[in-house]
Parts: C-alpha cells; sequence; structure tokens
C-alpha cells in the first residue's frame, strides 16, 4: 500500500511537509496497492526457503513510500503493475542471500 500522503510532521529537505508533498505526488486520491498477487509471491518466496520474507501494509513512510506511490502510478498508466521490495542491509544479510530472494521473485514474477 502507499498512502497518498508522506504522513510525517516534519519537513523534508525542501523544508515541505507531507501533506504538500502529496500534491507533487501525482495519480489518484488515497491508498494504491499493486495488483500482483502478493500471497502468492510470498508462497513461492516461502518454498524456496525465505522465512524472513513478509508482506508488509506500509512502505515506510518518506521517501519509500513516494517511491513506490510513483512506481504504482507510472505502472497504472502503461497498464502494468509495480512492487516495492526493502532488503535488509548487508551487515543483517549478505549479498549472496539477498540475490537468491531476488532471484526467486524475479522468477515467481515471470511466471
Amino acid at each position: 500500500r502507499a498512502g497518498p500522503t508522506l504522513g510525517l510532521e516534519r519537513p523534508d529537505n525542501a523544508g515541505e511537509c507531507g501533506d504538500v508533498v502529496s500534491g507533487q505526488m501525482g495519480g489518484p486520491e488515497g491508498d494504491l496497492v499493486t495488483g500482483l498477487d502478493l500471497e502468492s509471491l510470498l508462497e513461492t518466496l516461502s518454498h524456496g526457503g525465505e522465512e524472513a520474507v513478509c508482506i508488509s501494509e506500509d512502505a515506510g513512510g518518506y521517501v519509500c513510500e513516494r517511491i513506490y506511490r510513483h512506481a504504482l502510478v507510472r505502472a497504472g498508466e502503461r497498464g502494468a503493475e509495480a512492487l516495492f521490495f526493502h532488503v535488509p542491509p548487508l551487515t543483517e544479510e549478505p549479498i549472496e542471500a539477498q540475490a537468491e530472494v531476488l532471484h526467486l521473485l524475479l522468477g515467481a514474477l515471470d511466471a
């Protein structure tokens, strides 16, 4: 889910607060969601042994929320879908393990 505002009371780097920034985000009002079958993707990743993968209803606000909303709006304009995927820091999960999850995810999306 990508909300219509950045959900922050504090100003961004341009000195603007979430409600002002939301007007610049474009697209329809309200929350936007992907049309991808997230439960099916999660099941595929879980069968691949990826227990730490989960579905979130919050892209995290601020930058991630803005990126996801923009991706959903632009993909929708083209009749496509979008997905936002957080990855942990390399200090928590090695790059090889992250690459394997991404490989499984891309394979599931291509199916």
